[in-house]
């Protein structure tokens, strides 16, 4: 999947993380105002939608066209951190408050639906029910590839360079793909028939995978100590 253009490329961004990370915060404020709260909760948990198949396809294309988009890259990179997080956070079933944005366990599991979790640096509380609401039938749950959400999480914010940011783009598609669809659920919308057919379209065209360096065995190491 990766051209060799942007072997040669080492370019930053014309977008730097500081605007990626505003463009993000601007689109998760989109959604809060479209989400509902739940229950007598302060204020709702919002999660990162998933990402348009459609749109990781457009910016494979534009590579394999020799065409640099880094905005495109950006905001694909971006989106996939914030849907790589937040599927973390359901599988370990932690949430992060939304008012002072402490994350702390919130057990639901055979717990009954009126447990209360609180924060613990201010008052906001959530139901083991209502957090269950918040996630379900929304493909949050990565256990199929928690790894490789792990180090994409950990690895993306350092990246500066067109070619590393589509570098682990690549790495984290190539990972979700070998689950055999399991794990595409969690990161990309658009029927499953579809959303794999174009996975394995990008996979035919994908050179093999280039060996990990000293410092990916690192960052590799500290994702899986994490889990």
């Amino acid at each position: 999947m990766i051209s060799a253009a942007r072997e040669r490329c080492g370019r930053p961004g014309a977008n730097n993380k500081h605007r990626s990370r505003r463009a993000a915060d601007q689109r998760r404020g989109r959604a809060d105002c479209k989400a509902p709260t739940l229950g007598w909760m302060n204020r709702a948990v919002r999660w990162a939608p998933k990402l348009s198949v459609a749109k990781i396809a457009r910016l494979y294309r534009a590579d394999a066209e020799m065409r640099l988009d880094d905005e495109l890259v950006d905001d694909v990179g971006w989106r996939l951190f914030e849907r790589c997080q937040d599927v973390l956070l359901v599988t370990d079933s932690k949430v992060m408050c939304p008012d002072c944005g402490t994350t702390f366990d919130v057990p639901w599991i055979g717990q009954p639906a009126e447990r209360t979790s609180i924060c613990p640096k201010c008052d906001w509380s959530i139901t083991s029910k209502d957090y269950h609401e918040t996630f379900e039938h929304r493909d949050l749950h990565g256990a199929g590839a928690r790894e490789a959400f792990a180090e994409y999480v950990l690895r993306f914010p350092r990246l500066r360079t067109y070619a590393e940011k589509m570098m682990a783009i690549d790495r984290l598609v190539h990972a979700v793909h070998k689950t055999g669809g399991i794990a595409a659920r969690n990161l990309f919308e658009g029927r499953a028939r579809v959303v794999l057919a174009t996975l394995d379209t990008m996979a035919a065209a994908r050179p093999p995978e280039p060996a990990l360096t000293e410092d990916d065995g690192r960052l590799a190491g500290r994702a899986a100590k994490q889990r």
